[in-house]
């Protein structure tokens, strides 16, 4: 049995689903840490965050073990090396990959509308268009769900289609189309649906554009989306062993940006705590520059100044970053309502 040969796609896939695990980590960090700061207990949109991400590190994991059998080469190319051993090993890896993602999409979108009823808690529409959303979200996952379990028979041929005398329902290419048709409405969706509210914030326009784009990284992950869909009819999905990873990748960018997407609107206490910590130590270093030097009593007004802007800093971190305030109409919660935030 001689050694697979060099996998370029096989490293970047790799190399990418590490990076967005590791980002994801970190900013779901900083998210649970500005809860913290705001003395705040972890609510369900948190639990949902941490799952999904326990699901992407799983996917990671089972991007390890294809990476060393081969995934990301050709079919014959590992045939070539390997015979047919790893094979149908890979194929059933493939499949998995398809649970552990619309697990965690969903779970992602969840934790996402959930922020918005955090957010805007009092506007009717706003709550009904949520919660419906929320609904198709949980239905698709269970007819996506089951549908893979059911698309082939017999069974196996789920992830081996090529099985003598399988029997699908639909080829594998369309399965992905079919799903990720379905969550492209969603991600457009999520994108759109806060938008109304965000421009009826009382703040100036260039915030009002800051707070779009902390809503809108979905823009990115519709882009991300749109061109899977172009790549995926170009694909050869009897090699879909190589051919199927770079949809795949892009599959995972949208995972990671969902996820990351996910915490941006929460964030900014340990934003506002991260920059009072690097203020006090240049504030502090500076002061003590100046007294071996033997200051002219600067480095007090310096020391006083800073003290200021701390308090300003700790008062923007009990806010949460933008104090979200929605006021009723005269017909009350969603019907003329007026959205003030302040910073």
């Amino acid at each position: 049995m001689s050694p697979l040969p060099y996998n370029p796609l096989g490293i970047a896939v790799l190399a990418s689903s590490s990076a967005g695990v590791f980002l994801d980590a970190i900013f779901i960090g900083l998210r649970l840490w500005a809860r913290k700061l705001k003395k705040k207990k972890l609510v369900t949109s948190d639990y949902f965050l941490i799952t999904a991400w326990i699901l992407a590190f799983a996917d990671l994991i089972r991007r390890v073990i294809g990476y060393e059998w081969g995934i990301g080469l050709h079919t014959s190319q590992i045939l070539a090396a390997h015979g047919t051993k790893h094979i149908n090993g890979i194929l059933k890896l493939n499949y998995s990959s398809f649970f552990l993602w619309i697990g965690c999409a969903t779970l992602t979108k969840l934790s996402i509308l959930l922020i918005y009823l955090e957010l805007f808690y009092c506007v009717t529409w706003f709550i009904w268009a949520v919660r419906i959303t929320m609904g198709i979200a949980v239905i698709s996952f269970f007819v996506t769900f089951g549908g893979l379990m059911m698309l082939c028979k017999p069974f196996e041929a789920n992830w081996n289609p090529m099985l003598p005398g399988a029997e699908c329902k639909m080829s594998q290419g369309d399965g992905f189309m079919f799903s990720g048709g379905v969550n492209l409405a969603l991600d457009v969706i999520l994108v759109f649906l806060p938008m109304p509210l965000v421009w009826t914030l009382n703040i100036s326009k260039l915030k009002k554009v800051a707070v779009s784009a902390m809503f809108g990284l979905g823009f990115l992950i519709l882009f991300v989306v749109a061109f899977r869909f172009k790549i995926i009819p170009t694909r050869d999905m009897h090699d879909v062993i190589h051919d199927g990873e770079l949809p795949g990748i892009l599959s995972s960018l949208e995972l990671y940006l969902g996820m990351i997407s996910a915490c941006l609107p929460l964030l900014s206490p340990a934003v506002v705590k991260m920059r009072s910590v690097v203020a006090e130590s240049r504030a502090f270093g500076y002061i003590a520059s100046l007294e071996e030097q033997g200051g002219d009593g600067s480095h007090e007004r310096l020391a006083r100044h800073y003290a200021d802007s701390k308090r300003s800093d700790e008062e923007i971190m009990v806010g949460g970053g933008f104090d979200i305030k929605i006021w009723p109409g005269e017909k009350g919660y969603g019907s003329g309502d007026k959205v003030e935030a302040s910073k």
